[in-house]
């Protein structure tokens, strides 16, 4: 459907597949009480996961694709430190996207960013909490002025 569409600059924003953050919240709740620093650091795999996965597909379909995660300098999607429902910092993550995802859409590359999952001032990842997919893609898209945002669920 992405290769097929035709647009000029694509970002593909994703989630983790099927049930696998119910499946990490469920495992993390059998481990007691954590800190929510390593609450994030866990949900974020499933996400993680997904982006080199769709990345490598698209590879595979001959895309010029590239992963962005948490642990990229790359990484634009700024927060506070409220790791389990963390707040975007618009300015900061704004100025992030131009100077890292832009230059990226304009080689022609696909951009393949994780969903839900930000990076406080420290480096450290943060959760947006619930439907935190939709929202990355949102910022994205004002962001990046997009003409138009499709969500597929």
């Amino acid at each position: 459907m992405i290769l097929k569409a035709g647009f000029r600059e694509t970002v593909v924003v994703v989630s983790a597949m099927g049930n696998t953050t119910d499946n990490l919240i469920n495992v993390i709740s059998h481990l007691g009480k954590i800190c929510d620093k390593d609450y994030a650091d866990i949900l974020s795999m499933g996400e993680r996961t997904s982006a080199r996965i769709f990345c490598s597909a698209l590879r595979a379909l001959g895309a010029d694709a590239v992963y962005i995660e948490p642990s990229h300098e790359e990484w634009p999607i700024i927060t506070d430190s409220n790791f389990r429902d963390a707040k975007p910092d618009m300015q900061e993550t704004c100025m992030r996207i131009q100077k890292y995802i832009e230059p990226l859409l304009s080689s022609g590359k696909i951009v393949v960013i994780c969903g839900f999952l930000g990076k406080d001032k420290s480096g450290n990842v943060t959760t947006l909490g619930r439907g935190g997919s939709d929202t990355t893609a949102l910022i994205l898209a004002n962001c990046l002025r997009a003409e138009e945002v499709l969500l597929v669920k």
